[in-house]
């Protein structure tokens, strides 16, 4: 493999709560409010956490999903081809590992099973 390569690294979960709210307001309702964030890791220079938020509301539920995406971008990348990656491409890469894992989780649940919009991480970035 070429040395400079970008490596996928994996996924980590750093958060995820799943809460039943008697009430939930009809303008809150399928709302999806998804942040996403990168920073170096502090030991390794070459590693980088892409970090996605999202908080979403059912008609009975608030969920709230924190996933870390851990990807190598060698030195040798441009800095534009990198911040370029951190912002659209590695968000895009770890986006459906967070779908899969809130619609299993969710289709456990006898109210409903939650399906998340696909995203257009290059639309969002603009």
């Amino acid at each position: 493999m070429n040395k400079d390569t970008i490596k996928f690294e994996g996924y980590m979960i750093k958060n995820f709560s799943l809460e039943k709210i008697d009430k939930i307001s009809k303008e809150e309702q399928g709302k999806v409010n998804l942040e996403y964030s990168f920073y170096a890791s502090k030991g390794n220079k070459e590693q980088f956490r892409v970090s996605l938020n999202l908080i979403t509301y059912t008609d009975r539920s608030k969920l709230d999903l924190t996933l870390d995406g851990i990807f190598n971008i060698p030195n040798s990348i441009e800095e534009d081809v990198k911040q370029y990656f951190l912002s659209v491409s590695a968000p895009a890469i770890i986006y459906p590992y967070m779908r899969t894992f809130i619609s299993n989780v969710t289709s456990f649940d006898i109210d409903e099973t939650v399906i998340l919009p696909i995203v257009n991480f290059a639309d969002v970035n603009k």
